[in-house]
């Protein structure tokens, strides 16, 4: 089972940043954030959590980062799918909602005079293989062989 205390903890912060995505400084910022609305939301009601801060931010980071599944999340931290479902869309929405890590919309940046050297393309997607679509390859049917409904 993965967790942030006994597995990524101990890291250097190069290791760590190569392989969470984020230096140790800005995780500690996105479990402080998450923490403080885990308090908010259950100050008065509600059973804790399973699931440590900590390791709810290394899933979502997790996910993003290495493109994995949510099953195979689910195998390596214990939880069934749909928790880890849960788990990322909360985390992302807490800090989307902080505005500390937001990026500014494609409407935004394209309307906006702000000049930059950079351009950042995603390239993570690669074409599948599929089987091409023939007359060979399709089984013709004969509609006499077809059964019909017996009045």
């Amino acid at each position: 089972m993965l967790s942030y205390q006994e597995d990524f903890k101990n890291l250097s912060a190069k290791d760590f940043k190569q392989l969470v995505g984020v230096k140790p400084a800005t995780f500690s910022v996105m479990c402080d954030l998450v923490k403080a609305d885990y308090d908010r939301s259950h100050a008065h009601h509600g059973r804790k959590s399973k699931v440590s801060i900590e390791d709810k931010v290394l899933i979502m980071l997790k996910y993003y980062r290495e493109y994995i599944t949510m099953k195979s999340l689910a195998v390596n931290f214990h939880l069934a799918e749909s928790t880890v479902h849960d788990i990322i869309t909360h985390t992302e929405e807490v800090l989307i909602k902080s505005g500390k890590f937001n990026l500014p919309g494609r409407k935004q940046l394209v309307g906006s005079d702000m000049e930059s050297d950079y351009l950042i393309v995603d390239g993570t997607d690669s074409p599948i293989q599929r089987p091409k679509k023939s007359k060979k390859n399709t089984t013709p049917v004969n509609i006499k062989s077809m059964h019909s409904k017996r009045k």
